[in-house]
């Protein structure tokens, strides 16, 4: 029988630890707890978790703290952020730093599962962000065929959601959405995701001409292709990307 997937939950709060445990066990994981950031950095030095769960206000130190060290010796393992407060600046700072994600508390462990086996899945991890649902079947269909693993978002807010939970390697954004378009939900994402690299698509090749005067006047590189997409040249373009890290 091969060995249980092993996740670290560091939390100061004993009833959410055992609550947590017990779900994820139920899941297929193996569980360890640790109740303070000293006994995680512990357990994580000991234990080579495959994956940390931390809260991030703690005793003696603070999640984020706790992340930077773990990163000096195991920088491979992916670490989801926890945290009661909807605005939080250690949850930025920590997404900067390249934390896999930020979760608000109570957990919905219904959206922690799936964030989970991305975090372990193999594989480049992209997100989708179109509102034209046959679109984005059709993408996720061909890229997943070629290796990728895949989210979609249809609107801006679940996008920006959606990369605060999971470090995605690349964004493939169309340039008309709702809300707000595409470049704007680009940037708002590069606000808690600086690393994050987007292929942009378009039905209107006249904005994938101001995209790139625009991207040719702020020094930047930015993808741009037109719909229908030619699927030959957004897979080449995939692997001339740098990954985010």
């Amino acid at each position: 029988m091969a060995d249980l997937r092993k996740i670290l939950v560091v939390d100061d709060n004993e009833e959410f630890l055992q609550n947590t445990k017990d779900i994820l066990e139920l899941a297929g994981y193996e569980v360890l707890c640790a109740s303070d950031p000293l006994k995680g950095l512990e357990q994580a030095r000991l234990e080579h978790p495959d994956l940390i769960l931390m809260d991030i206000r703690l005793p003696i130190m603070d999640g984020v703290e706790a992340y930077e060290r773990i990163r000096e010796t195991t920088p491979e393992v992916p670490v989801i952020m926890m945290t009661a407060y909807s605005v939080d600046d250690l949850v930025v700072k920590a997404l900067h730093e390249g934390a896999f994600g930020a979760l608000i508390k109570p957990l919905d462990f219904d959206q922690l599962l799936p964030i989970i086996d991305r975090a372990l899945g193999h594989g480049p991890l992209l997100l989708i962000v179109d509102d034209d649902a046959q679109f984005c079947a059709s993408m996720a269909d061909v890229l997943e065929q070629n290796g990728y693993r895949v989210d979609v978002a249809y609107d801006s807010e679940t996008a920006i959601s959606k990369t605060s939970g999971s470090s995605f390697d690349v964004l493939v954004l169309d340039l008309k959405l709702p809300t707000m378009d595409g470049m704007e939900t680009y940037h708002a994402i590069r606000a808690r995701r600086p690393n994050a690299t987007a292929i942009f698509v378009t039905g209107y090749p006249e904005e994938a001409a101001k995209l790139a005067a625009a991207a040719a006047r702020g020094g930047e590189l930015l993808c741009c292709l037109q719909k229908p997409v030619d699927l030959d040249r957004l897979l080449g373009g995939l692997q001339e990307l740098p990954a985010t890290p």
